[in-house]
């Protein structure tokens, strides 16, 4: 919860920052500068979103190797062979729902 809360401010700091640049219609040099820095707000956003991305990355990578391992143990924990008080007649297991539903 916290690494999306720190990523959705990291996001919104940027996006602010880019809406701060000044737009000078009759002045060419400062125009030009106001877009060569707007670029550079860009680049800036685009590597601080990259090390977001690359950081979930990791972080799914790491909790699908953990699900995986989690499902590999729920499997070992089961019994090979069903019960035959747990199979209907063709052979699929049939659970009863408990007296309160």
């Amino acid at each position: 919860m916290r690494r999306e809360a720190t990523a959705e401010s990291s996001i919104m700091r940027v996006l602010h920052r880019l809406n701060d640049t000044p737009y000078m219609p009759d002045d060419r040099d400062g125009r030009l500068e106001a877009l060569e820095l707007k670029i550079m707000e860009f680049e800036l956003a685009q590597s601080e979103l990259d090390a977001v991305v690359i950081s979930q990355g990791a972080e799914i990578s790491q909790l699908t190797k953990a699900l995986e391992a989690a499902l590999a143990r729920l499997d070992a924990s089961k019994p090979d062979a069903p019960d035959d008080s747990d199979s209907a007649e063709g052979g699929a297991i049939v659970h009863e729902l408990p007296p309160h539903y």
